[in-house]
C-alpha cells in the first residue's frame, strides 16, 4: 500500500506530457523493474520444482499454502509477461503488486494527463471522478489517485504544511497514528472491506506526506539509504528465500538471521547486475 501511495504522491507534477516523452518513461521503468524480476522469477522456479523437505507443523496453514507442487515452465514464462493473468501465489507471491504497478504506470500518465487540461476545480472533480470508478472497477486505481490527492493537497494547503514540518510532535503523531490505520486490514482480522481499503490508503497517503515534509535524519544514514535504494530487490527475493530455506524450521533464530541475510546479500547482487546490465 505504501509502494502505491508513493508512486501515486509523485505522478502529481507529470505535467509535460507527449507521446515520446510517455514512451519514454515506460521504457525507463521497464529497464528499472523487468530484469531484476526475471531473474527473481527464474529463481522462484528452480526452487519451488526442487520440492524441499520441511516439517509443515512448524509453520501456519498460511505459509503451508506456498509452493505445494511443480510448477511448469508455461508457468513461469506466463509469468514473466507480469500483465498476462497468472496465480502468483505459485512461485512468488509478492509479485502481485508488479501487476498492478506496472498497469498503474501504463495508466497513471494518461490520466494526469486528461486532468491537466483543465482547471484546478474541475481537475479535483477529474480526479474524484477516477477515486470513485477505482472502488467499483479497478480497486488499485483509488490508492493510487489517493496518494495524487495527498500531493495536490499538500502543494495548495500553506497550513497543513505549517503544521506538519515546523513541528516534529506533530509529524511523529500523525506518523504513529498512520502506522496504525495502515494496519487495520489485521486489526479487522484480514477483512477486505472498501471502507478498509479507503483506511488503508488514506494512513499510507499521510506517511508518505510525513516523510516528503520532513527531513529525518535517521532516514539519510548511509546504510538505510542503501537499503532503501535496494529495496525493490529486497522485496522481490525476500519470499523466495524464506521458501527456500524452511528446511532450517528447527533452527528458528538461524532461519530468520540466515534468510535476512541472504536476502540482502542476493538483492545487492542483483542490483548490481541490473545496473552493469543498463
Amino acid at each position: 500500500m505504501i509502494f502505491f501511495a508513493i508512486s501515486g504522491f509523485f505522478y502529481a507534477h507529470n505535467e509535460l506530457f507527449s507521446f515520446n516523452n510517455y514512451i519514454r518513461g515506460l521504457v525507463k521503468k521497464v529497464k528499472r523493474i523487468y530484469p531484476a524480476y526475471i531473474v527473481t522469477m527464474i529463481l522462484a522456479f528452480v526452487m519451488c520444482n526442487l520440492s524441499l523437505d520441511y516439517i509443515r507443523i512448524n509453520f501456519t496453514e498460511w505459509s503451508n499454502s506456498f509452493w505445494q507442487s511443480r510448477v511448469p515452465l508455461f508457468e513461469l514464462i506466463k509469468q514473466l509477461f507480469i500483465l498476462i493473468p497468472s496465480d502468483t501465489k505459485l512461485l512468488n507471491p509478492p509479485v502481485w503488486y508488479m501487476v498492478v504497478e506496472v498497469r498503474m504506470f501504463i495508466l497513471m500518465p494518461l490520466i494526469v494527463y486528461f486532468a491537466n487540461r483543465f482547471s484546478y476545480k474541475w481537475k479535483l472533480l477529474v480526479y474524484i471522478a477516477f477515486l470513485t470508478l477505482g472502488l467499483f472497477v479497478y480497486r488499485f486505481l483509488f490508492c493510487f489517485i489517493i496518494g495524487l490527492l495527498m500531493h495536490l493537497f499538500i502543494d495548495n494547503s500553506v497550513k497543513f504544511r505549517n503544521w506538519l514540518s515546523h513541528s516534529r510532535i506533530n509529524s511523529l503523531f500523525l506518523l504513529l497514528t498512520s502506522i496504525i490505520m495502515l494496519d487495520v486490514r489485521n486489526i479487522f482480522l484480514g477483512d477486505d472491506s472498501t471502507l478498509l481499503l479507503f483506511i488503508q490508503s488514506i494512513a499510507a497517503a499521510m506517511i508518505v506526506a510525513v516523510v516528503y515534509l520532513n527531513r529525518f535524519k535517521c532516514l539519510s544514514f548511509k546504510p538505510i539509504v542503501y537499503m532503501g535504494n535496494i529495496s525493490y530487490e529486497f522485496y522481490l527475493i525476500h519470499f523466495v528465500v524464506l521458501l527456500s530455506f524452511k528446511t532450517l524450521e528447527t533452527f528458528f533464530v538461524l532461519y530468520i538471521i540466515l534468510s535476512l541475510l541472504v536476502s540482502i546479500m542476493l538483492a545487492i547482487i542483483i542490483n548490481k547486475l541490473v545496473n552493469d546490465l543498463w
